[in-house]
């Protein structure tokens, strides 16, 4: 899956009076920070990257330095090694509410939403004469993603006051708060009853469910960062988010899977995330999808899975790759064995006469993790 990417703030200054630094092979931090300025400006990532860390070795407290750094690595989608670089330039600097911005949209771009919202709303803080209007609708946004819904409307009324010029993130204001006033209307139901999966001694027949495979490997229930799990925390609580998704929305009731897997189908128009929310990764809530009936791989494999499970089958939504790149889809599961769902195609491609099982002719698909509401399951490749 890619990262969720939003655009950060430039540093304006581009030259710094600094006094008192030491002269290392005929070049100062300051004359290296011009360096690094000028391969920036010309696109030359690595070079300025080295000028950069070379400045900031002969003045350690080179604000400026690590914020051209943290926006180098973002352009360069290396968000970890960003994050790193701004939180040197917000312990150097915090009063700048575009330190906090930046900071906050790049914990945003992977999922690490407790410590976006925080900085979102010490950008907020900061800003006294309300320059940051778009902070509004990303602090509303996180605050959905989360599911703190009256923190979202809250912030979307806001936003929507200020008057924005942004006529796609007005939309989706919009739409978010309809939604909520939807589901505060009309509140979710508990969902049915359902056997287990004993994933203990799942069934496989030889070699045609590498699912069965998938769930022979380390299992857990709410993966806990502890030692034996390879999760660093921010890694750990953008996965568990995941089962968050799973909401037990069903659209009306039916109990017939190919009248299901053909509706959503038929009544999801596929659209790209960065099409609909300018993102790169944005997943939307089932009865969003529904409602608005747009989405990607994604959120169609979450509304399927999700009516799936709300009728009392079990359905789990599958992340990973096939010949195409990054995907998702919908894994059945039964006594007969498993069942793939692929909900980006199109209707003629869906067969009536039996659901398409796991085997070898599909190999191409390739598990990273699955999820429903309860657990999640993530592929351990030793």
């Amino acid at each position: 899956m890619k990262h969720v990417k939003i655009n950060l703030i430039p540093l304006c200054v581009f030259s710094l009076l600094i006094s008192g630094m030491n002269n290392v092979f005929g070049e100062t931090a300051s004359e290296l920070f011009d360096e690094g300025t000028s391969a920036y400006s010309q696109g030359n990532y690595q070079k300025a990257i080295f000028a950069f860390e070379k400045a900031i070795e002969r003045k350690p407290e080179f604000s400026d330095a690590y914020y051209y750094l943290g926006l180098i690595y973002s352009q360069m989608s290396e968000p970890h090694k960003a994050i790193t670089a701004f939180k040197q330039v917000v312990t150097l600097d915090a009063d700048p509410p575009e330190n906090h911005y930046n900071l906050g949209a790049l914990y945003h771009g992977i999922w690490v939403l407790d410590k976006a919202v925080k900085h979102y709303h010490n950008t907020i803080d900061r800003d006294s004469g309300s320059r940051f209007v778009n902070v509004r609708f990303l602090l509303a946004q996180a605050y959905f993603q989360l599911g703190k819904y009256e923190d979202a409307e809250k912030y979307y009324h806001h936003y929507l006051k200020l008057d924005p010029t942004d006529l796609q993130q007005v939309e989706e204001a919009n739409n978010h708060l309809k939604l909520i006033t939807h589901r505060r209307k009309n509140p979710y139901p508990s969902p049915p009853a359902r056997i287990p999966l004993d994933t203990s001694s799942p069934k496989t027949r030889g070699k045609s469910t590498f699912l069965g495979d998938f769930y022979q490997t380390r299992l857990s229930s709410k993966l806990q960062p502890t030692d034996d799990i390879p999760f660093s925390p921010d890694v750990y609580e953008h996965y568990q988010r995941k089962t968050n998704y799973i909401v037990n929305f069903r659209p009306y009731k039916i109990n017939n899977v190919f009248l299901m897997w053909k509706a959503v189908v038929e009544h999801v128009r596929y659209q790209r995330d960065i099409t609909a929310h300018r993102l790169q990764e944005a997943w939307q809530y089932p009865d969003y999808t529904y409602r608005f009936r747009q989405g990607d791989c994604e959120d169609s494999s979450l509304l399927l899975c999700d009516w799936l499970r709300a009728m009392g089958y079990d359905a789990k939504v599958v992340t990973g790759h096939n010949r195409d790149g990054a995907h998702a889809w919908v894994a059945l599961i039964d006594e007969n064995g498993v069942y793939y769902l692929e909900t980006a195609l199109t209707v003629q491609k869906i067969s009536r006469r039996h659901l398409p099982k796991l085997n070898a002719s599909i190999r191409q698909y390739q598990v990273k993790d699955l999820f429903d509401g309860d657990k999640y399951w993530q592929k351990d490749n030793q």
